[in-house]
């Protein structure tokens, strides 16, 4: 019995272009690609003045900035309430009036040297930590700093004895078979 010769095969790759919106006549098997089988979230808002079709009812933009946002995260503090940043452009903004409609007016420059891409964050210890891939920055709810200020560094020691002191050995050999 022969063993079977796989032969690799390169990744089917497709284009979307030209959208040309919903086809409920065909089967969705024989939609073409430029087109959907489906319409979900789609919505005509009849109040609106433009009576526009949207993709997300009841969304609203509430916040224009000016740059792209790259990341909004919410921090509760214990004593100062809900704070709310955003990271946009290379800046890092408080939202000062959050949840009402926002601009510029409304927010607070904390940091500017942030980097353009997709930022992270989590709480620890009641502080929030924040990632950008270019900066670790720490914010307790009213203070942005580098990590590196406020962080402890330990300290490790190699060949000490258990009391601290130095050791005697000079050196080492290492054996091998």
């Amino acid at each position: 019995m022969a063993i079977p010769q796989w032969k690799s095969r390169s990744p089917s790759i497709r284009t979307y272009k030209d959208l040309a919106g919903v086809d409920f006549n065909n089967e969705p098997s024989l939609v073409t690609s430029n087109r959907s089988p489906y319409s979900v979230n789609m919505y005509k808002d009849y109040r609106a003045s433009m009576q526009a079709i949207e993709t997300r009812p009841g969304f609203k933009n509430l916040l224009t900035l000016g740059d792209p946002i790259y990341g909004i995260f919410f921090f509760n503090t214990l004593t100062l309430g809900l704070k709310v940043l955003v990271h946009s452009g290379n800046k890092l903004y408080l939202w000062n009036n959050f949840p009402e409609v926002g601009d510029l007016n409304n927010v607070t420059m904390l940091f500017d040297d942030m980097d353009e891409i997709k930022s992270r964050a989590f709480v620890y210890n009641n502080n929030l930590y924040l990632n950008d891939g270019k900066n670790y920055i720490f914010y307790d709810g009213l203070i942005v700093a580098k990590v590196e200020s406020v962080a402890y560094i330990p300290t490790t020691t190699i060949a000490r004895n258990p009391s601290g002191r130095r050791s005697n050995i000079k050196s080492c050999k290492f054996i091998t078979n």
